[in-house]
């Protein structure tokens, strides 16, 4: 079998040569082909024609041209069809010009004339969202599957229709751009690994500069800034406006509850004791976690942070312990890990529920005798190190079934705090969303714009699945839309805020009563209702993980939707 060609050769346009026309719900494109060799086909980053569809494997099909033109199917799993016939795997199959090529929703066809591409075509705001959470599913399923959000600012000064297409240039088959706000945009890159992102965002922001207006942009890769869509957004959003923290300095606490459980967190900042947070995906846990430690006497100390669900299993080993050179492929030289870096300090472990088991006892070495060792070392090193951990997971139920280590859970759990869903404490929505116009207001250099009682009232009925971080998006764009001195329900997403059923856990403690029970599977089974059966949808809506959604199927045996 010949290897497939590094590149595709390019051709004057309007040559009469061979060309595919790639064609599917977000790609119109015409690519060339060379005069003879081979060429890969799949949704591989790396593939000489993308094929940007989830149902197409990563190394899908090769194009052999020649005197001929023929298709091979790699054994794929979802197969490769010519006209409507699926073609055997390992056997090439000649293609007549003109003739189809059908892979999961994408049309391939070869052609003589060449075909312009369409312009570009811009999407809702809407549209790129119920994208960008179909995608964190695909990826969150299988774990080689990367992504990249992109967030753009057009300068000031600089010409809109230049602007966009400069994005356009930059874009390949299956890439989306969707309009945000006026003058501002967000880009999907889905099946693209951090550095064909990086590259990407840097040949869009290099092109931008030379129209002018002082562009900003802000990058996202999935998972290592996020692994939820509200997560990406946030941390594309803060990057654009030109900050690395995605949350907002300081908390705002105004319900009782909120107020007890500040309490309770400041005794355990006091007693020095390990805190263990739980709470929905969005909710403010890192920011309580921060509270902690400013209260406490290591305030002056170290304050790091780790997202175990954004670094691979095979790199969480160093980054918390460190490593000795030679330890691996590429440690060239001797590293400290985060536990070591944070000595004297306090380490905040978000997402430790998705931790392996092997990794959680090296961790409870850690947390209760104080003692690490470096990946290809064997020398013991001593710290100090307060832990604070965080996940949105019921580890109570986890200690159960196995998958979380009941030593750690005490270790961790000396204090346990539970951080409430914002549609919870409905009397911080208000003065949160009000703290977020400012905090945006001021990075713009504008004064913050009122709220008008009917965009209040928006607010205050939407039951918020996506927590504080959903609030912070919601008031970040509306801000970008207002343009006069009071935010109206114009400014905000009217479809979105129309209501989503409220009433599963997800993240804290696990209904006990039969009561319970009942509310959380009327609420999942509204959820599916509203979704048609789309369980991904479904899962954003009630705030949680897809496979916390299965889970939670399988638990109160609710018969998963086929499709």
């Amino acid at each position: 079998m010949a290897a497939p060609t590094s590149a595709i050769p390019s051709f004057p346009k309007g040559s009469h040569v061979l060309h595919v026309l790639v064609s599917g719900p977000d790609v119109h494109e015409a690519i060339a082909l060379p005069e003879r060799g081979t060429l890969s086909l799949g949704r591989d980053d790396d593939a000489d024609i993308r094929v940007p569809d989830s149902s197409a494997s990563r190394q899908h099909a090769l194009l052999h041209i020649g005197a001929s033109v023929e298709i091979e199917d790699l054994g794929s799993t979802n197969g490769t069809h010519v006209g409507a016939v699926r073609i055997p795997p390992r056997q090439r199959v000649p293609l007549a010009i003109g003739q189809s090529v059908v892979i999961g929703g994408i049309t391939l066809v070869l052609q003589h004339q060449y075909v312009r591409s369409a312009k570009l075509r811009v999407r809702s705001h809407g549209y790129f969202y119920d994208r960008l959470i179909e995608e964190c599913a695909h990826a969150e399923a299988d774990a080689k599957t990367t992504l990249g959000l992109l967030r753009i600012r057009l300068g000031a000064t600089a010409d809109e229709e230049r602007g966009v297409d400069v994005v356009a240039a930059a874009m390949r088959p299956g890439d989306l751009v969707a309009a945000y706000a006026p003058r501002e945009y967000e880009v999907l890159l889905p099946d693209s690994g951090q550095e064909k992102c990086r590259e990407i965002a840097a040949s869009i922001e290099k092109a931008l500069a030379e129209i002018g207006g002082g562009p900003r942009l802000g990058l996202a890769c999935f998972p290592q800034n996020g692994a939820s869509p509200g997560a990406l957004m946030a941390h594309a959003c803060a990057q654009a406006r030109g900050s690395d923290d995605e949350a907002p300095v300081g908390a705002v606490v105004c319900d009782a509850q909120m107020m007890a459980l500040y309490q309770k967190a400041r005794q355990a900042a006091k007693a020095n004791a390990n805190v263990l947070i739980l709470g929905e995906t969005g909710v403010g846990k890192e920011v309580l976690a921060n509270y902690i430690h400013s209260e406490s006497r290591r305030a002056d100390k170290p304050f790091l942070k780790l997202n175990c669900a954004a670094v691979a299993e095979t790199l969480l080993d160093s980054e918390l312990f460190g490593h000795e050179p030679g330890a691996f492929t590429g440690a060239n030289k001797s590293r400290k890990g985060l536990i070591q870096a944070a000595d004297g300090g306090t380490l905040f472990i978000d997402e430790v529920g998705e931790m392996s088991l092997p990794m959680q006892a090296k961790l409870l070495r850690a947390a209760g005798q104080g003692e690490i060792t470096r990946v290809g070392s064997t020398t013991v090193v001593k710290v100090d190190v307060r832990f604070v951990a965080a996940t949105n997971r019921d580890l109570a139920s986890d200690v159960k079934t196995g998958r979380f280590r009941e030593d750690l859970f005490y270790r961790l759990a000396v204090f346990e705090l539970i951080v409430l869903p914002l549609c919870d404490r409905k009397s911080e929505i208000e003065p949160l969303a009000r703290k977020f116009l400012g905090d945006f207001a001021k990075d713009s250099d504008r004064q913050p714009p009122d709220i008008s009682a009917d965009a209040l009232a928006l607010l205050l009925r939407y039951d918020w699945p996506g927590n504080i971080r959903e609030l912070r998006n919601v008031m970040e764009r509306a801000l970008a839309l207002c343009s006069g001195s009071t935010i109206t329900p114009e400014h905000l997403p009217q479809d979105k805020l129309a209501g989503v059923p409220a009433g599963a856990s997800p993240g804290g403690a696990a209904p006990e009563s039969s009561e319970e029970l009942v509310a959380e599977r009327r609420a999942i089974e509204a959820a599916l209702a509203n979704c048609a059966g789309n369980q991904t949808r479904a899962a954003e809506q009630l705030g949680i993980s897809r496979r916390t959604l299965i889970n939670k199927l399988a638990q109160l045996k609710i018969p998963r939707p086929r499709r």
